[in-house]
């Protein structure tokens, strides 16, 4: 008869594991439970014992899961979600009751935008809650698949995992950005004239990683893009403009207004392009929780704000 596993097995190291496999990393495991490295140690201890695996092994990029932990971790997410969700359900939701880790991962147009009136408004309701804002990578859909990540934001990109849903938050819609004193002095510009200056753009990973949306809208009216620095980092971008006379194509929610040296310049309506949909990404266990819309709910607000 196989061994039951289940019967003899504290179900509170379940969760241990759980965080433990997010982390990779037994100091940070401890940290988001509020508990010592020796205790997580300890329970990690039993677990190899219970299961007679190793479940994770030390590398210098942190503790590797073997393969029994991988796909333990993959049948255990659903079944903790449920639980979760069934204790939780009896509770009403209270956001200054939350603590531990929030993560979020965020397109680099917009964690620069918004990161910091959502941190804000988070930590006004939630105190005890770590923040973590992530630029989106090329993992992060990956991350979210195996709830490593909570919520991501961007725009539309490819997504191939079934459990990772979707919904439209808003809409961006993108202008020029350029220094106070700059030479080009119109409050609109047409794509003939942004052809005639250097371009600096952000590098946005899963969706314009090769090429930038002012090169594809320049080429689409067969004009050259001067793209002379791409980076994931907007704040590099913005230094550049300060210091230069190149044009910075970004979100119109970049809160220009923080420096006084930067302005703002609408596209004019001959080249105009459409707005891009800013979507949530999500594991669909995590999609209707009451922490979830409360999250949803803040992102949407600054987005239509």
């Amino acid at each position: 008869m196989a061994k039951d596993l289940f019967t003899t097995l504290d179900l509170n190291l379940l969760k241990i594991f759980q965080i433990i496999y997010q982390e990779r990393n037994l100091s940070r495991a401890a940290e988001r439970m509020h508990v010592t490295q020796p205790a997580v140690s300890k329970a990690l201890a039993k677990l190899r014992h219970h299961f007679g695996d190793e479940l994770f092994i030390r590398s210098y990029h942190g503790l590797l899961p073997t393969d029994f932990a991988q796909n333990l971790y993959k049948n255990l997410g659903p079944a903790i979600s449920s639980v979760s969700d069934a204790v939780n359900s009896t509770v009403e939701f209270k956001p200054e009751d939350l603590s531990g880790q929030l993560r979020i991962s965020i397109s680099p147009f917009l964690i620069h935008a918004i990161g910091n009136a959502l941190y804000n408004n988070i930590h006004q309701e939630a105190p005890d809650v770590q923040l973590l804002l992530l630029n989106w990578s090329s993992k992060t859909l990956s991350h979210i698949h195996n709830k490593e990540i909570d919520l991501g934001l961007n725009y539309i990109i490819d997504n191939s995992y079934k459990d990772v849903v979707t919904e439209r938050l808003g809409e961006d819609k993108f202008s020029i950005y350029v220094r106070k004193n700059h030479p080009f002095t119109s409050e609109f510009i047409t794509g003939e004239q942004l052809s005639q200056h250097q371009i600096v753009t952000v590098v946005n990973a899963d969706w314009n990683f090769t090429e930038s949306i002012a090169e594809i809208e320049l080429k689409k009216r067969g004009l050259p893009a001067h793209v002379t620095l791409r980076s994931e980092l907007p704040s590099v971008l913005v230094n550049e403009v300060l210091n230069s006379d190149a044009m910075f194509p970004s979100s119109s929610f970049l809160n220009h207004n923080k420096s006084s040296n930067l302005r703002k310049i609408s596209l004019s309506s001959e080249d105009d392009i459409a707005a891009f949909p800013v979507v949530s990404y999500s594991h669909k266990q995590l999609q209707n929780t009451k922490k979830q819309t409360w999250l949803l709910n803040h992102i949407k607000a600054l987005l239509n704000n």
